[in-house]
């Protein structure tokens, strides 16, 4: 008898996270739209095929759907590097091919560094503290994991260098993106007087630079 309710919660569970990702599916479809501006929750709700107030019960504002899509994508990756890293093939440059995943992701994620540059400022000002709270405390977790791979890999460093490493290559991801993201009229003035150097390349920007960054940590730890 008791066998038949708990088969009910989980059917529930299973439909709410169902519901939550084809919402989260929805809201980045859009984005793509327009990386600029975020989508309304009425835009959101009709392109998952919900009605608004549905959409209100898995999600309590627009940001904390693109907070929780954000927060997917950050661990995403770094599941990502701690897969290489832990991975016994031999790699002639594991420096390089990290880069190379980092930014390959980036690549085919064309959300994420739009969503990132907007966390701050705007996504986690709309979103519940115990939610940033609990993403945030995973993140430093995945980031202490991924940095142990990184020692096992690379040595010269430490875990805690690899902690400021992880970081660092964040602050470069965002400071880059900014860099070359900007709005098309100012993009287009610079670019007419001659300024286009000011607006780097991101993709080959940021496989330099983040190579240039790890490849410098360790000479640094060497030196």
């Amino acid at each position: 008898m008791s066998a038949q309710p708990r088969r009910s919660r989980a059917i529930d569970i299973e439909d709410k996270v169902k519901r939550r990702s084809d919402i989260e599916r929805a809201a980045a479809e859009l984005l793509k739209q327009d990386i600029d501006a975020l989508p309304s929750v009425s835009d959101i709700a009709k392109a998952a095929g919900l009605a608004k107030g549905t959409l209100y019960l898995y999600f309590e504002t627009k940001e904390a759907i693109y907070f929780s899509i954000l927060a997917r994508h950050y661990c995403t990756l770094l599941a990502s590097l701690d897969s290489f890293f832990r991975n016994d093939r031999q790699s002639a440059n594991p420096i390089d091919e990290a880069v190379g995943l980092i930014a390959d992701f980036v690549r085919l994620n064309p959300d994420f560094m739009p969503l990132a540059c907007q966390s701050a400022a705007v996504l986690e000002r709309k979103v519940d503290e115990e939610v940033i709270v609990e993403f945030k405390s995973r993140l430093l977790t995945d980031m202490g994991q991924v940095s142990e791979a990184i020692c096992r890999r690379i040595a010269g460093l430490t875990g805690a260098d690899c902690v400021q490493l992880l970081i660092q290559t964040h602050a470069m991801l965002l400071g880059l993106w900014q860099m070359q993201h900007l709005p098309a009229e100012v993009n287009c003035i610079l670019r007419s007087r001659g300024l286009a150097a000011l607006i780097p390349d991101f993709d080959s920007g940021i496989r330099q630079a983040l190579r240039q960054l790890w490849q410098g940590a360790l000479l640094v730890r060497a030196g």
